[in-house]
């Protein structure tokens, strides 16, 4: 009833083979972006297996570090793919199974966005003060930044990017680069494709990086000295935690598609499954339930070494019934706004007056495009649905993207169990392969999130599940 193909080819499994699967939900996880995975197994050493490694199993075969794409078929049903590692030969033929989610970028993994090979970009001749957040890959907003050159001021405004009657007038000259640029990059250098919704948000096209490398003696634009310090996996993780994000990754079609998770929570429930589970009694409930939302403030800012309220966090307030608290903190923040530009306060990096070793971390902005005579960015969209980079008030990060999940934390219980389920059931809850497609089930008078899944294949025990209430 178990088959498995091991780069298409059917492997030989001992009599009494099984494996254990264990599956996460990525909706109810914010630590990192998880696959499946399985414990190490053995096959038996035979002729046909032995042909699947490329002969490891002979004296003379040297280790050729390969992965093997992996599928599992019950019952005739792929129900999951991944990557097999061989770790022995010795009595048989021991693989470590996992989606690879680890390697999903290749060589690039663990590169800072910094050290991506971007090709360079010749400096436009003459500064587009209405860059096209569609096309463009840059746009160049008016900063007010007291402190870019340090002690070292000169002729300094106080602006980065100074705009005035017209023209760039003489400043510090920064491009701030669009994210859906960067996305539309790491895809030509990785070959990994990012798609879903978030990427097709009308306010999420406008996003700038933020950065304070300026061009100040160079002749072309390094994009990696305008990205933030950080691999594409933290890169997107990060972005999720500040956007409440689904992240379904699928490494056999190196797809990573990127939703807006409240869209899950928030969805109908279409899928009765009250006869695959015995009668459900007990529960757990789940303690840390109070919703608190930050995120890492710039240190070298002093516009923000004073929290200001636009930037404060966000804490459920229940007062002290509920006291379990829920924390996620994202590395991504944003700027102060003054007057309606956004106003900063520190050294910029610049090759003038030894300034190279100079940093900055990861902040949003939005593009807003020529208004009133200035090329203006802020912390407030100005296309599609209103969204404010700040946690509280209306428009806010929490009332746009995290309403549906705060509900969620605090109403919800866990019940854990044995569900009787089959080949196209246990396909079809297959979060990253199937994007989602299954996430919620109803179960005897409830509405439940699946969690967690542990499933031993073949099917002569039944698989356990996570059930949250929704």
């Amino acid at each position: 009833m178990l088959q498995l193909l091991i780069n298409g080819k059917q492997a030989v499994l001992p009599p009494d083979f099984n494996v254990l699967l264990e599956r996460s939900n990525p909706l109810l996880e914010f630590d990192g972006i998880r696959g499946a995975r399985a414990l190490n197994f053995k096959l038996p050493y035979d002729d046909v297996n032995n042909a699947i490694f490329g002969f490891y199993g002979n004296r003379n075969v040297s280790y050729k570090h390969a992965e093997y794409q992996c599928e599992k078929l019950y019952k005739g049903r792929s129900v999951e793919r991944g990557y097999l590692k061989l770790l022995s030969s010795q009595s048989g033929f021991e693989v470590l199974f996992t989606e690879n989610l680890s390697n999903i970028f290749g060589d690039y993994d663990t590169y800072s966005l910094q050290k991506l090979p971007f090709a360079d970009i010749a400096i436009p001749g003459v500064l587009d003060a209405n860059a096209d957040e569609s096309n463009d890959a840059f746009c160049w907003p008016m900063i007010r930044n007291d402190q870019f050159y340090g002690s070292n001021q000169g002729g300094y405004m106080g602006y980065v990017n100074k705009y005035a009657d017209g023209a760039y007038e003489e400043s510090p000259k920064v491009p701030f680069f669009f994210l859906r640029w960067v996305f539309e990059q790491l895809t030509a250098i990785t070959g990994v494709k990012f798609t879903g919704t978030f990427l097709e948000d009308e306010a999420m096209e406008s996003l700038i990086l933020y950065n304070t490398h300026c061009l100040d003696g160079l002749s072309s634009i390094t994009p990696g000295n305008h990205l933030p310090d950080m691999s594409i996996r933290e890169f997107v993780n990060e972005l999720r935690k500040l956007f409440n994000l689904a992240i379904w990754p699928n490494v056999w079609k190196k797809e990573i598609k990127i939703d807006f998770a409240k869209n899950y929570f928030a969805a109908d429930v279409a899928v009765d499954w009250s006869k695959k589970f015995g009668k459900i009694r007990g529960k757990k409930p789940v303690l840390e339930s109070r919703l608190e939302l930050d995120w890492e403030l710039e240190s070298s800012d002093a516009m923000v070494s004073q929290i200001p309220e636009d930037l404060d966090g966000y804490l459920t307030d229940v007062g002290s019934e509920i006291p379990g608290i829920f924390p996620i903190t994202t590395k991504f923040s944003t700027l102060a706004m003054q007057n309606g530009l956004p106003i900063t306060s520190q050294q910029g990096v610049s090759a003038l007056n030894g300034q190279q070793s100079s940093r900055f971390a990861p902040r949003l902005l939005f593009w807003r495009g020529l208004i009133d005579g200035l090329p203006l960015a802020s912390t407030s969209s100005g296309t599609g649905t209103v969204v404010n980079l700040k946690w509280n008030g209306a428009n806010g990060l929490k009332e746009t993207y995290w309403e549906e999940f705060e509900k969620f934390k605090l109403n919800t219980h866990i019940y854990e169990g044995e569900a009787n389920l089959n080949a196209y059931d246990l396909a079809l809850i297959d979060s990253h392969r199937r994007a989602g497609e299954l996430v919620k089930v109803h179960v005897q008078g409830y509405n439940y999130m699946i969690g967690r899944q542990q499933i031993t294949l073949p099917g002569n025990r039944l698989p356990v599940l996570e059930l949250w209430k929704c």
